[in-house]
């Protein structure tokens, strides 16, 4: 921005609406009443200045390429790079991004003391067993739910669903309320769930409303971006499951305590294989977790065709999954299972470096993803400060940050202001700061799609000193994902 231009500024400042509903409050501690003060004056207010954008250069966001310029002073531009537009759109685009940031008075999170091995992935993840949701901690807090009910005051999903849990939350929540066990808003340390919400959301966003839709007056109300920003809503509502109280259940951390980015992923992939259960339409996006940097060639491509085997010859330590090993599961008696084509959802946890920050070799492979057509972000930052990062100009990142509260809305009427979840002005980091642990995403509509992201996905994720003519014992140096197939496993 130069400098005879003004600065524009956005603040908001967090009101309690009448849409959001408290919790009561009786029972708190003075403790609670100190630590809600506190996150209120920490993250209860915004206020952001537009970034010194270099207006001789280019910014990358989720695969488009934008000339930050205005119409009047364009240079001349190369001819071997395709614009998608100039500064303008790139800001229409950026705030056309969901942004899910911390909230508060939503229905109660309980921190079950009987439930076991909180600290770590769940069980059901490693023994890919069938994964549900927890029904009677639904029915536990159906006076809280956000979401609409028939007429005669029942909800009209009857799903029959287990939980990893072995304990449920009890049916009078609040009365059996021990100060500290359940967790009304996330401030201090939701930020990570919000990015990976952030991230999964892009992804449904380019599937169902496509990767050119924009917040305009006449599409900021469509039915189905309502239906989004529905799905992720905060509550144990079955229309909301992709919300934070799921993700928190199937997580294995107790609500309150910071999750990494591998976590994160985890989480996403079984809240999207419950997810099918309450809602079909999420079956049309699988999601693969390639949980150490390697990817099966065949597993994905069946994920995508739609079909998936579950007698497969797979390695003894494999170490990826996906959402149809879960959703396979309930009808163990079949060897195969058929769900039709889908598009596929890869998510990548990485370390880049062993530092406290980012290992300066790694930098120009993190700013490469932000071109790239499939990507659609990555989840990390400084260290119990996450971000969503989904763009860049040279060094800087562009992302959006969750750190800020805002009252939690009950969605229970068919239109609703969308206002809260989105930011019309992004925040900057430079890349040398980032933090090593991450995650990134990337979103294929089609099997072609997919395969030509696995075909050039060596390559984007390489070193600048790879090439494709040395030798196989370079590669693990210099290629930080690999794509094998699953006939090399078994020499």
């Amino acid at each position: 921005m130069n400098g005879n231009e003004k600065s524009h500024v956005c603040t908001r400042r967090v009101s309690r609406s009448k849409g959001s509903r408290s919790v009561t409050r009786s029972s708190f501690t003075p403790l609670d009443h100190i630590r809600s003060a506190w996150n209120q004056l920490k993250f209860g207010w915004c206020i952001h200045l537009w970034p010194n954008f270099d207006r001789n250069g280019f910014i990358y966001l989720l695969g488009r390429s934008y000339f930050a310029s205005t119409p009047g002073n364009l240079r001349t531009i190369p001819k071997d790079i395709i614009l998608d537009g100039n500064f303008s759109d790139f800001a229409a685009d950026f705030a056309s991004r969901l942004w899910f940031t911390y909230r508060d008075n939503f229905p109660p999170i309980l921190r079950n003391p009987s439930s076991s091995s909180t600290n770590s992935v769940p069980h059901s993840l490693h023994s890919r067993r069938s994964v549900s949701c927890d029904c009677e901690s639904v029915q536990a807090e159906v006076d809280l739910l956000n979401f609409p009910s028939t007429a005669n005051g029942k909800s009209s999903h009857t799903i029959s669903l287990s939980s990893h849990h072995i304990g449920s939350p009890p049916a009078n929540i609040l009365d059996s309320y021990i100060p500290l066990s359940m967790q009304t808003s996330d401030c201090g340390w939701g930020c990570m769930f919000r990015c990976g919400q952030m991230l999964l959301a892009q992804a449904l966003v380019v599937h169902f409303l496509g990767r050119n839709w924009r917040l305009t007056k006449s599409q900021r109300d469509s039915d189905f971006n309502l239906q989004i920003i529905r799905w992720f809503n905060d509550s144990w509502s079955p229309f909301s499951p992709l919300s934070l109280h799921r993700l928190v259940q199937v997580s294995g951390r107790k609500p309150g305590e910071f999750c990494g980015p591998a976590s994160v992923c985890a989480a996403i992939l079984r809240v999207m294989a419950m997810g099918s259960a309450l809602d079909n339409r999420l079956n049309q996006v699988q999601v693969y977790l390639a949980r150490d940097r390697i990817i099966y060639r065949e597993e994905i491509m069946d994920l995508a065709r739609g079909s998936h085997t579950l007698n497969r010859c797979q390695p003894k330590l494999h170490f990826t999954d996906h959402t149809a090993l879960h959703r396979s599961q309930t009808n163990e008696t079949n060897d195969s299972h058929s769900f039709g084509p889908a598009a596929v959802l890869l998510l990548i946890p990485l370390m880049f470096g062993k530092e406290d920050r980012i290992n300066q070799r790694y930098i120009e492979v993190v700013l490469r993803l932000f071109s790239d057509p499939a990507f659609v972000g990555l989840i990390g930052g400084r260290k119990k400060h996450s971000g969503y990062y989904i763009g860049c100009q040279n060094n800087l990142l562009i992302y959006l940050d969750p750190h800020f509260t805002q009252p939690t809305q009950r969605l229970n009427s068919p239109k609703f202001s969308v206002d809260s979840w989105y930011c019309p002005i992004p925040k900057t980091m430079n890349a040398a700061n980032l933090d090593p642990s991450c995650a990134i995403g990337f979103y294929c509509r089609t099997r072609g799609e997919l395969s030509d992201l696995i075909d050039r996905l060596p390559t984007i994720m390489s070193l600048s000193g790879y090439h494709q003519t040395e030798s196989t014992e370079s590669r693990p140096a210099t290629c930080i994902v690999e794509v094998i197939s699953l006939d090399e496993t078994k020499s």
